[in-house]
């Protein structure tokens, strides 16, 4: 385990956990995680039960980063373990990831509309192929939107925090 420090200040910007051929495998961003009133105690517990060496390593950034994640191996695991807007984190926990992305269910909507016209057909093979595709865009549309609608209302609520007087 390796402790990622800013090399001008020294101040702690990352945990990095190192697999047996030295590869960093995971990166926690210390300012969410350890960081703050009970962040000693977190990282003490986090060493305690890894039991393993830690170091401290000077972090090289890149110079045309934003911030000091930028450019690094694992920044999505820095970006995915740190707080997020609420529509990125809808977005990230959604269900519905595909292949060919967040597409999946608008393409399969519209291949399926074409045969919507069978509904109003008198031919009984156009008109249960029209059945079929109402009946495959209900099940594709509804979950999702279900799952928009629960996600959006539940979500998205403000956490105020409480101030601890004592």
């Amino acid at each position: 385990m390796v402790r990622l420090v800013a090399p001008t200040t020294g101040e702690p910007l990352a945990v990095a956990f190192l697999d047996g051929k030295g590869e960093t495998r995971a990166l926690l961003p210390w300012k969410h995680w350890f960081a703050g009133q009970q962040g000693h105690d977190r990282w003490a517990e986090l060493q305690a039960a890894l039991a393993v060496a830690v170091e401290d390593e000077k972090f090289r950034q890149t110079r045309s980063a934003d911030v000091w994640w930028q450019g690094h191996v694992l920044s999505a695991d820095v970006r995915k373990m740190s707080p997020m807007e609420a529509k990125e984190a809808r977005k990230e926990a959604d269900w519905h990831h595909s292949v060919i992305g967040r597409n999946e269910l608008l393409t399969l909507s519209l291949f399926s509309a074409v045969l919507l016209a069978g509904l109003f057909s008198d031919e009984l093979p156009a008109f249960l192929a029209g059945l079929l595709s109402a009946l495959t865009i209900a099940a594709a549309l509804v979950p999702a939107g279900t799952s928009a609608l629960v996600s959006r209302f539940s979500g998205d609520k403000v956490i105020e925090k409480v101030e601890d007087n004592a």
